[in-house]
Order: structure tokens, then sequence, then C-alpha cells
């Protein structure tokens, strides 16, 4: 009778307390689908909106008597939109006036067909790309209608689209995935191997499988334990959201770096540095009016003002908008002067491979005609003859004095400077005969300008970086070589103490010179270094405090599993301090500036503590004392230690990278 109510009273407590199990895993697969369905939803709506924003094309149209920069998707049949290299031509239109354009039909037609567009003629644009030249273009249709919207509507751009980054990142997450899958499989049979041998036991200490005198549900209900256990380490391993995350951070990062800004912090004459402004200067009078015609006929930018009091809105490229902003607020120039009385009759639009653009007019009432050059200061240098020095007058440029020229322009470009110059001839027409084609030779320097691109916050630490993870970074510019070479340090790719000569190609000599690390990714050296000794000192832990937890620390199975879980849970915990400076003794550095990472770690020490201590039935754990909390926390902080000795041991690679980082 005794034993019918020992049963009997086992049941009740088995019916009042077992949906613990079968609730916690319902709401902890509930909570994770609901986290990842949302996280998974905000994600893509990001990807979503930086997929609308890159198809949303910024054109200059002339609106409300000014030019403006606004989106295709704005353009308004019997709009003037301006066009320049490299534009895409967003809407169909009529060609009405420009110089040199060419545009390039092989967007439509799958085949390379440029196209020198003649002004004289009506000219149909559509859907076409400029590659040479500047114009303007009387918009005719605009929308799904145009053959720019109905390529756009053939073409299959999907946001499921994979990038070779993401490629590999799935790749990634792939290979991870069937790691966890072969260890689950690994896990999942030695488990079953060892119940049905009997090596595994109850909470009172007695064996869990005795053959035949174990009924079938004791057996059922061990089994699908065991296979719980195997697909919680599946669920664990696999990093769904890697290749999505990883993708939207490029992705705002690059939207950052789109963010350019120049200015012009050097003016030189000849060889003379100019200081204020053109009155404080002395700047000759029929110099000024050479660099005003220089700034505002040969340029592609544009300045408005609506008043008199107003402050100018410039619109153009960086380069463009910093030389333009200079001459209007620091030297005071009317840049819309000259057009006014000049007539454009030929240009030669900039180009990356010529560095430079010219102009060639001719003043109303002139019989002569002035060619404006503007570019790279040594291709426009190498293109002169004789220069103006500030008084007005014209000097021969001879050996001498183009040595020195050519110093200041290799000075600049050590203090990172882009060094723009201007230079000017007028030819006089013959038998009333307008020449168009522009003089490349026997040009007078008007000036030089320095430009500085302003090196952005965070770049220098993220090329730090790149070099720690054994990335190779490289720098690919059209800058002068002195130029790259000065940004380059700057930015911390190149060492201050390598050396070029004089004789080299400005883009191959800076690709093949500075050595900034071995191509094999030591990343994946520093992370195998610092994974393995955490990953063996956390499995010696924990085999140990399964097997021999009870006699060491004189508890009970519950008691020895609830410290099993919270020495695993705070050996992550302390791993994640070990993490943040792979290659790096001093973990803790600056970590009073990360407060998220903080937080994150509050709340999860926070979460950790309640599960423990108050979630018994939920979480099945047991409440620990002090002692077995300092257990816990001692020998999980045992990881920072044993992280900094094995950071000692040197990784094949970095060796060369902080000789270099030495020098």
């Amino acid at each position: 009778m005794t034993k019918e109510k020992t049963r009997k009273q086992k049941q009740l407590v088995s019916l009042k307390e077992g949906w613990f199990d079968g609730g916690s895993i319902i709401f902890a697969v509930f909570l994770v689908v609901i986290v990842s369905a949302v996280s998974n939803f905000k994600q893509s709506r990001q990807f979503q909106a930086l997929a609308d924003e890159s198809s949303d094309i910024r054109v200059e149209v002339v609106r409300d008597g000014r030019r403006q920069g606004l989106s295709i998707f704005d353009v308004v049949v019997g709009e003037i939109v301006c066009l320049k290299t490299g534009d895409q031509i967003p809407a169909d239109g009529l060609f009405l006036n420009g110089h040199s354009l060419k545009v390039d039909e092989s967007s439509m037609t799958g085949e390379s067909d440029h196209v020198e567009v003649d002004e004289k003629s009506p000219f149909l644009l559509s859907g076409t790309k400029v590659t040479d030249g500047y114009g303007f273009m009387l918009v005719t249709s605009v929308g799904m209608s145009t053959a720019w919207g109905e390529m756009m509507s053939s073409i299959s751009h999907e946001l499921n689209e994979e990038t070779p980054l993401q490629a590999r990142l799935n790749k990634l997450t792939s290979c991870i995935g069937k790691i966890g899958l072969t260890v689950a499989v690994l896990v999942l049979a030695v488990m079953l191997i060892r119940y049905f041998t009997g090596n595994t036991r109850d909470e009172t200490g007695n064996r869990e499988f005795l053959g035949r005198k174990t009924k079938v549900d004791d057996v059922m209900n061990s089994v699908i334990n065991i296979i719980a256990a195997a697909v919680t380490i599946i669920v664990v391993a696999i990093p769904e959201g890697l290749p999505l995350a990883v993708t939207l951070t490029l992705a705002f990062s690059m939207k950052r770096m789109m963010k350019e800004h120049a200015m012009v912090t050097e003016f030189w004459i000849g060889k003379e540095a100019m200081t204020g402004n053109a009155s404080s200067s002395g700047l000759a009078h029929n110099l000024y009016e050479l660099l005003q015609d220089a700034v505002g006929l040969n340029t592609i930018g544009n300045v408005y003002k609506s008043n008199s009091e107003s402050t100018p809105e410039i619109t153009g490229s960086p380069t463009e908008k910093a030389i333009l902003s200079w001459a209007v607020l620091d030297l005071g120039m009317n840049v819309d002067e000259p057009k006014q009385c000049c007539k454009v009759i030929n240009v030669e639009a900039f180009n990356s491979e010529k560095k430079r653009s010219g102009v060639l007019v001719k003043r109303i009432r002139e019989k002569t005609v002035h060619i404006q050059w503007k570019g790279a200061a040594e291709m426009i240098l190498a293109m002169c003859s004789h220069y103006y020095v500030k008084s007005g007058t014209i000097r021969v440029l001879d050996g001498e004095a183009r040595k020195q020229i050519e110093i200041v322009i290799k000075d600049m470009a050590a203090k990172s400077l882009r060094c723009i110059a201007f230079a000017h001839t007028k030819v006089a027409e013959a038998d009333g005969q307008v020449q168009e084609k522009l003089e490349e030779t026997g040009l007078t320097l008007l000036g030089l300008v320095g430009l500085k691109d302003p090196c952005r916050p965070g770049v220098r630490a993220a090329v730090e970086c790149c070099r720690n993870a054994g990335v190779n970074v490289k720098m690919v510019t059209g800058d002068n070589v002195h130029t790259a070479r000065a940004i380059a340090i700057e930015c911390g790719i190149l060492n201050p103490d390598v050396g070029l000569n004089n004789d080299d190609a400005p883009t191959n000599d800076l690709m093949s010179k500075p050595p900034v690390g071995r191509s094999e990714p030591l990343i994946t050296k520093l992370m195998w270094r610092n994974l393995i000794p955490q990953a063996i000192y956390q499995v010696t832990i924990l085999l140990t405090l399964q097997f021999k937890g009870r006699s060491i620390f004189g508890v009970n199975e519950s008691v020895k599993d609830t410290m099993i879980f919270n020495t695993f849970v705070f050996c992550q915990i302390f791993n994640e301090f070990n993490a943040r400076k792979l290659e790096k003794k001093n973990i803790f550095k600056g970590i009073h500036k990360n407060k998220l990472f903080l937080a994150i770690i509050g709340i999860t020490i926070v979460l950790q503590l309640i599960m423990v201590e108050f979630l018994k039935k939920f979480a099945d754990t047991e409440r620990l004392n002090w002692g077995q909390w300092a257990a816990c926390i001692g020998i999980a902080a045992m990881s920072w230690p044993i992280g900094f000795l094995f950071k000692c041991i040197p990784v094949s690679g970095t060796q060369l990278l902080f000789k270099q980082r030495a020098s």
C-alpha cells in the first residue's frame, strides 16, 4: 500500500511539474524564432533601403534659373539636364548644346558603339552613358516608357543576388554548419553508446539503463533528451545572419566613405607662395583676370548666388568645388563674368589618362583666341615654356626656374596635397579663320594650387586593423607619386622610410613597393591560435567537472550540472574580452569607450544570475552558494592568463608585419 501511494505521489508531481521541460523548450524556440525573424526583417529593410539608394542616381538639372542636384526619379519632362563625362543619361531627350560630347550606346545595343554628338543637328539621347565632354539635354520623356526604363525593367536586379563577398561568407557559414553537424552526430553517437552500455547515471547515482529491467518510457525519454542535446549543438553552431550582417556593415561604411571634401590650402605664382587675398598679395590685374578666366571657363562646376548677400551654392566634383570655392571666397572672383564675354569654341574634357582639361575661347570683339589648360601640375608644367610672376610679367621657364617649380610641386605633394596647375596662351586668327585645335606646347604657367583631401577619421585605425589581420593593403590612385606616397603614409598604408625612385609609374610603384605584410590570411592564424588554447582549456575543464565534479566539490548531480552550465557561460564571457584584441596582450585598452560591449556583458551576467538563482524549474538549475559561484567564475577567469601566455607565442607572418611597423 505504501509503494502504491508513493507511485501515485510521483505521478502527481510528474503531472504538476512535467510541463516545465516542454514549456521551456517551446518558449526558447519561440524566442529564437521571433528574435531571428525580427532581426532578419530589419536587416532586409535596411538592405532594401541601401539597394534603393544605390539605384537613386544623382543628376544635375537647370531649375529655377540655377543648377541643382536631384534624384533621377525627380526629373520631369521639359527639364534641362547637365551632362558630363561618366554620367548615365537618366531619360530620353534632345541634345541642346555642349562640347566634345561623346556617348556610348553599348548599354542599349550590347555592342560597343561610341557616338560623337553634333550640336548642329538634333540628336536623341536615350539611356546612354557619356564617355567624354559635356553638354545639356532637354528631357522629352521619363519613367518606364523611356529606353532607360525599358532597359532597367528587363534587367533582373534581385536583392538575393550574391556578391563575391556574400558567396565567400555563405561558404564559410556552410562550412561552420557542417562542422557543427559532424560534432553533433559524434556527440549523439557517444551519448547513445554510453547510455546503452550502462555508463550513465541518474541524479541518485544509479545507472540509467539496466537492460530489460528499464521501462520503455524511460528509455524513450532518455533517447529524446540525448537527441535534443545534439540538435542544440547544431542550432548553436550555425551563424545564420553572418553574410547579411557583414554585407550591411560594409554597405554603410561605403556610404559614409562617399562623402568627400577637398580644400585649397596653398597658392603659388611661379616660384613664390601667395598669402591672403588678391589685393593683399599684390597680384597684378592682368594675371588676376587670366586666373579668373582659367577658373570660370575651364570647369564643369557652377556657382549660384540668389543675391549679393547670400552664400554662394557651388556644385561639381570635389576638385571643382574646392577650386571654385577658393576663387570665389578667397580671391573674390566673379567666375560667371568670363562666360558672358567669351564664346567657347572647343573643349577637351578631363579624363583620367591625360589628367587635364582644356578650353579654347574667343573673346568678343577680339581677333585672338585664348587657350586655358588645367590639370596635374607636372603634366601642365611640361607643356609650358614661360611663367608669370605676381607682378604680371612673363619670364622664360629656363632649366633653373623649371627645377625650382618642380621642387615646389614635389614639396606640396609631400604634404599630401594634390597640385593643380593653370596654363594659358593666346593665338591670333589667321585670315579670319578661327582655329579649333588646342595648343599643347609653348604655354605660359599661370599658377599652382594645392588641394588637401583630409584623411577621414578612423581610416588609419581601419588600415591598422587590416594589417594586423594580414590583409595586404594597396592604394590605387592617379595622383602624383609623391602625393600618393604622402597620403599612404598619412593613412598608415606606407612606412615613412620607404623611398620612391624618380623614374617609377605612380600607380605601379605604389602597388609594388610598400610591403605591408604577407598575402596569407594572418587573421586565420591569429584566430586559430586563440581558439585552440581556449577550446582545449574549456573542454578539459568541462570534462573534468562532468566526471569528477561531484567528488571535487562534494555536491550532488543537479548542482554539478548547474556548475558546468555556469562555468561554460562565464568562459564565454571572459573569452569575449580575449576576442577584442586578437594580437595584442592588453585586452582592456579602450574598453571604457565601448559602452555597447560593456552593456552586453552586463546584461549577460544579470540574465545568467537570474537563470541560476531564480529559474530553477524553468532552466533546470540549482541555486549555488558563494563558494560555488566563486569556483565557477575563478575557473572561467583562467582564460585571461592563458590567452596572455599564448599571445606571447609568435605566429608565422607576424614578425615581418611588426618589423615593418617598427620601421
